[in-house]
């Protein structure tokens, strides 16, 4: 499933999904400046969602990176499911 399933549903093709960072946004005139598009995009809206993104934190503790698993999407968990499938079988 994908972000763009509802959407279709709802019978609109007409809607896009842009994800990036805006550098300032006018509510009055619905335009928001994207920080990411150079040069910098001045963009119209009907409607604006804006969310917060995350990252992991490994609290710069050496290792982390090469050796844990980090869980926020099904792909990461299916990795975590081959990784322990591959350590039981060798």
């Amino acid at each position: 499933k994908t972000i763009l399933i509802p959407s279709r549903r709802a019978g609109g093709s007409s809607s896009r999904i842009i994800k990036d960072s805006g550098e300032s946004i006018h509510s009055f005139f619905l335009n928001i400046y994207l920080a990411r598009v150079r040069p910098s995009l001045d963009m119209k809206y009907d409607i604006l969602v804006g969310s917060v993104g995350s990252e992991n934190n490994t609290f710069n503790t050496p290792g982390i990176e090469e050796h844990a698993h980090f869980l926020k999407e099904v792909l990461d968990a299916r990795r975590i499911r081959s990784a322990i499938s591959d350590a039981f079988e060798s």
